[in-house]
């Protein structure tokens, strides 16, 4: 029964980021990056680029979509208890103060990633205003 109860909760933290979603974010800023290294003439080794800046970059930008996607669900629990009832919180896998916390932490990961990796996208993971009006004023706004 244990086991059940957490396959059920690790589901519903899945559930909560909506993996299938991050997926464009990690081959669109793939190819941005990679074409604007093309287009800045940087171009002389990159497979090293790769590895080293654009993989870990997409990832830090699919984490802060994860981050906006758990928000997102957190803050709409009442729409989505009519339009969308097969979303965790709606169904009860998570609370919504543990959909908040996963979001902070993701949204925390992201940050550290990029301050570790020294990345370009850091402007770009500043300018995101629609994850800052969630994260200011998230119950306001949907009230």
């Amino acid at each position: 029964m244990f086991i059940l109860k957490q396959r059920k909760h690790i589901k519903g933290y899945i559930d909560l980021i909506r993996p299938f979603t991050l997926l464009a974010p990690i081959f669109v800023s793939s190819f941005i990056m990679i074409a604007s290294f093309f287009q800045n003439k940087i171009s002389d080794d990159l497979f090293n680029l790769f590895w080293t800046t654009i993989l870990p970059a997409s990832f830090s930008i699919a984490i802060l979509n994860a981050a906006s996607n758990a928000l997102n669900q957190a803050t709409d629990v009442k729409v989505d208890k009519i339009s969308k009832p097969y979303r965790p919180i709606v169904r009860g896998d998570i609370s919504l103060k543990e959909a908040k916390i996963f979001s902070i932490i993701l949204i925390y990961n992201c940050f550290i990633a990029i301050f570790y990796y020294k990345f370009y996208i850091y402007n770009n993971c500043f300018s995101n205003r629609n994850l800052y009006s969630y994260l200011l004023s998230s119950t306001k706004i949907k009230r």
